[in-house]
């Protein structure tokens, strides 16, 4: 709905070395890997993770998204 679309705000990741990896959202494994761009999520705070274990990737930030608004985590 409208009020429901105006509760979110989206998600971009970005990789520094290039390649891919996984993205989680407060623990729950999106089905796209990053590097992705405006991504649905809800307005709140959320812990974003990006991994990719072969590239030794493992990072950790926890993001406050705003209604409307792009939040972009850089994973290096």
């Amino acid at each position: 709905t409208l009020q429901e679309a105006a509760q979110e705000g989206s998600l971009t990741v970005t990789l520094g070395g290039g390649g891919w990896a996984n993205v989680f959202v407060d623990g729950t494994k999106l089905k796209k890997t990053a590097p992705l761009r405006d991504v649905a999520i809800s307005a709140g705070t959320h812990e974003i993770r990006v991994t990719n274990e072969a590239l030794g990737l493992d990072v950790t930030q926890s993001v406050t998204v705003q209604p409307g608004k792009t939040v972009t985590v850089r994973a290096e």
